[in-house]
């Protein structure tokens, strides 16, 4: 069974909270965004093999990020960078609210502090708000 924790939606549908606030599984790479269509084109394109999920009492969509980001390099920038480039090639719906990492499976992943984190939140978020 994995463990999730209890979530607390913020006010509007603009801001991603900690992806450890969320009921999602806390021991696995995942990648967060603000909505509830699960057909998100971009999402689908870039979780793909994995399931475009929605969170319980949220708008927020999440999946597994595929072991294919993590190849060449388990570096949270390396990895962030390579979603971002499928996110900001496959965006077909307009929304640049941003998206969250959470990395989490060792080896495979690494791991960030919540400084680098942080960071990371801010470059996706203007990267994608660039694109558009």
């Amino acid at each position: 069974m994995v463990a999730a924790a209890n979530a607390t939606c913020p006010g509007g549908d603009s801001a991603i909270p900690d992806a450890f606030a969320l009921p999602i599984p806390q021991n696995i790479n995942v990648m967060v965004r603000t909505g509830s269509n699960v057909s998100n084109h971009a999402m689908e394109v870039c979780c793909a093999p994995n399931r475009v999920q929605v969170t319980t009492g949220c708008p927020y969509l999440w999946c597994e990020l595929p072991r294919r980001y993590f190849n060449e390099s388990s570096d949270p920038a390396s990895v962030g960078s390579k979603v971002s480039a499928c996110l900001g090639t496959n965006f077909a719906d307009g929304d640049s609210r941003g998206t969250v990492f959470q990395f989490n499976a060792g080896a495979r992943a690494g791991t960030a502090t919540t400084k680098q984190m942080g960071l990371w939140v801010l470059f996706v978020s203007g990267l994608i708000s660039y694109l558009l």
